[in-house]
């Protein structure tokens, strides 16, 4: 197979497993076992190094088989590092909240109870990449 076919495909096993991810993540639906993204992401970035060892003969595959060993990279990095545990169970939609208080964007106490009886959106957002 050469360098150039083999860069397009760690490339387009990136795109596409990254897409899957992401649907995932923005759908609040992280898997437990994550070891098929990495095998995944392992692969493509393993694509994209012998792609480059043989030659890809273009700067568009060494530029594809460039960013499937980054995404690769950098997808193992944050799962190694990233401590998110898919779906505890703990709250679903339409399930009673327990009682809790915290502070707003001004620094006053937000007390939820206030909002008692009332349909809410309710969203948590850690952001530690």
């Amino acid at each position: 197979m050469s360098g150039f076919t083999l860069a397009m495909l760690g490339f387009g096993l990136a795109l596409i497993t990254v897409a899957r991810w992401a649907m995932l993540l923005f759908s609040v639906s992280i898997p437990k076992n994550r070891s098929v993204f990495v095998v995944l992401m392992t692969l493509s970035g393993g694509l994209g190094i012998a792609a480059l060892t043989l030659g890809t003969g273009s700067w568009v595959a060494n530029t594809a088989a460039g960013i499937a060993i980054f995404a690769g990279a950098f997808f193992l990095l944050t799962v190694a590092i990233g401590k998110q545990v898919g779906g505890s169970g703990q709250f679903q939609v339409g399930s009673t909240l327990p009682d809790f208080s915290a502070p707003d964007e001004n620094n006053k106490i937000f007390d939820i109870s206030s909002l008692s009886g009332q349909p809410i959106l309710l969203k948590f957002f850690r952001g530690h990449w």
